[in-house]
């Protein structure tokens, strides 16, 4: 579940390296209160999937039997979790050190505990709720719908203190996030992943440190259109990562090859605009020019 939260995040912050808008919907997206009470008061990355409205979406349907299936099948064949089917929302917490994963969906908690339990897990049940750990981390079941994912103390925390005592300051952010949104991205005061220096995920981290705030969505309805908002620490940082970002674009733009005209026009659909100390990032990609782009 790890690696899901990290796509979440992995994703938002590369449109952030190509990409970034604005929309019409309604601003202030709302996150489930279950969910909301678990997520850390510690968190500095903060990033969910809305895996019910993606998978309505005409990209979703028309691409998921290329998707690959094979850790997913698995995952249902062993535990009765099909996250293609029973997974409505995933969110993503980390706070520097440690990823915390929340699951709102279509589970039996009865079944899968006892799966997990046989998979290996230890039941740990905990102010009673269901809990099945391994080590040093587990899984919780908070509700019938909702469950986490993470280091065994912030388990504890969500399931007895219902989040660790306060909300984490990033949910007050979600009034930048529209209502409508499929995948989401919150960060704080100069927040990264910790990813390997000099690997490409890396160069996420380069964008992440030089900020002090960072805002982004997509939505899947009608082809891709991303946005994200950045906060630099003044005008100078924000210029140097304007500048470096128009640079990568520019730079995918000469290593298109000569046969994937689409590719050019991928490129072109990526606005960057700075303002003081805050970058802008748009992207808008029409449904049929990603079909020319996944087709090959």
């Amino acid at each position: 579940m790890r690696y899901w939260g990290l796509a979440v995040l992995g994703l938002a912050a590369l449109a952030g390296c190509g990409g970034g808008g604005s929309t019409n919907a309604p601003q202030g997206y709302a996150l489930d209160p279950a969910l909301a009470r678990a997520v850390p008061a510690d968190t500095i990355i903060l990033g969910a999937i809305r895996m019910d409205r993606a998978r309505q979406s005409p990209l979703y349907q028309e691409w998921q039997a290329k998707l690959p299936a094979t850790g997913l099948d698995e995952l249902k064949s062993r535990f009765g979790v099909d996250p293609r089917a029973d997974l409505d929302e995933l969110v993503a917490a980390y706070n520097g050190k440690e990823m915390f994963t929340l699951l709102r969906g279509r589970f039996k908690s009865g079944d899968l505990a006892a799966k997990l339990t046989e998979a290996g897990g230890e039941r740990a049940d905990h102010g009673g709720r269901t809990l099945v750990k391994r080590g040093d981390t587990g899984v919780a079941f908070l509700s019938g719908t909702v469950a986490a994912a993470g280091p065994l103390p912030l388990l504890h925390a969500a399931i007895g203190a219902k989040g660790a005592g306060k909300p984490s300051s990033l949910l007050s952010n979600l009034t930048s996030v529209p209502v409508d949104a499929h995948v989401w991205v919150l960060t704080t005061g100069g927040a990264t992943l910790n990813f390997p220096q000099g690997s490409n995920a890396g160069n996420i981290d380069k964008v992440l440190s030089t900020l002090q705030s960072l805002s982004g969505w997509a939505n899947f309805d009608q082809g891709l259109r991303i946005a994200l908002r950045g906060t630099a620490t003044d005008a100078d940082a924000a210029k140097r990562l304007h500048t470096q970002l128009r640079g990568l674009i520019g730079m995918g733009r000469l290593s298109a090859p000569d046969n994937r005209p689409e590719m050019l026009k991928l490129y072109d659909a990526i606005e960057i605009k700075q303002v003081d100390k805050t970058i802008k990032a748009n992207a808008n990609a029409s449904a049929e020019l990603l079909k020319q782009v996944l087709a090959k």
